[in-house]
């Protein structure tokens, strides 16, 4: 956040620089009108004509700072959203507006891997990993429509390493209202974003954000301890 508090105010600063009075311009200024009104009275529309220019003259310097507020304003969630996790080089696009549906607009049912792997990709796990348990389900609106699938994994590791995921892989075009939230973050990134930090009850929790297949894939993995883990094993499904 300091660092787009600090470029608007650069932009504000160079902006005041280009509007500081320039002494030698007006002194000079002021001399070849003083010389002009010694050849020439003004007559009352020339009075009347001067008058209206000395309003012009602060009233478009005070509309061209309130442009720029508002153009810094229309800009300013942009600057602020190079602050989310995964920023700096990445290639983040313009995705279309979702359309949106809540838990009641769907209805889920318990499914086998067969019926979600094309999707999840689970497979590509088995080679380094054990799946300790396992279970899928998939999310229909009522017209038949597959709206989701949800996965609950434990996954071990050769090193004994246990850990908790819960994927939602979620069909493109259509976003959870609950989930709008992260959607609306992360879905322009074209990479995996991912995030490690403790939970409140004291788990290690690594959340990530990617998109695949026609999907995008909401994770969330629990480990006992910091480890990177988590962010291997959901690296693998992508």
């Amino acid at each position: 956040m300091k660092k787009q508090d600090d470029m608007i105010k650069q932009l504000f600063d160079d902006y005041a620089r280009e509007l500081t009075p320039r002494d030698d311009l007006s002194s000079a200024a002021r001399d070849e009108m003083t010389a002009f009104r010694k050849q020439q009275k003004p007559s009352a529309s020339a009075r009347k004509n001067d008058g209206f220019a000395r309003h012009l003259g602060w009233i478009i310097p005070v509309s061209l700072v309130v442009l720029f507020v508002s153009v810094v304003s229309v800009f300013l969630p942009f600057l602020m959203f190079n602050d989310r996790p995964g920023s700096g080089n990445d290639v983040v696009t313009t995705t279309p507006a979702p359309e949106y549906y809540t838990f009641g607009d769907v209805k889920g049912r318990s499914i086998a891997i067969d019926d979600c792997d094309d999707a999840l990709q689970i497979s590509r796990l088995l080679d380094e990993y054990e799946i300790i348990s396992a279970r899928y389900y998939a999310f229909y609106t009522e017209d038949g429509e597959l709206r989701y699938i949800k996965a609950l994994l434990g996954v071990r590791n050769a090193d004994g390493e246990f850990t908790e995921i819960e994927i939602i892989a979620e069909v493109d075009g259509y976003v959870r209202e609950d989930l709008k939230r992260v959607y609306r973050a992360y879905s322009g990134y074209d990479r995996l974003v991912c995030t490690s930090d403790y939970a409140d009850d004291g788990e290690y929790v690594t959340q990530a954000f990617f998109a695949a297949r026609d999907m995008h894939f909401y994770v969330v993995a629990r480990n006992g301890q910091v480890t990177s883990v988590a962010k291997e094993i959901i690296s693998k499904l992508l």
